[in-house]
């Protein structure tokens, strides 16, 4: 019984939180991809000015790996 119980309360709760999107029209939809909007936004300004500085710094540690290996192949 008390299983049974469990399963019924678990299926109602699925049933009634897929629902509740469906009350959501309008303006929260609005808000939402205002705010998506935004946040991508946010990133591609962050994303193009953190780039450049990133590639310099990784090309620097790329050099010094790939010298490093260099010189050790030319030193043999």
């Amino acid at each position: 019984m008390r299983k049974s119980l469990k399963i019924s309360l678990l299926t109602a709760l699925a049933l009634v939180l897929s629902a509740v999107p469906a009350f959501a029209e309008g303006v929260a939809d609005a808000t939402v991809t205002t705010g998506l909007t935004s946040l991508s936004d946010n990133l591609t300004a962050t994303l193009t000015a953190v780039a450049p500085i990133a590639i310099g710094i990784m090309g620097i540690f790329l050099a010094w790996r790939y010298g490093k290996r260099l010189f050790k192949s030319v030193a043999k």
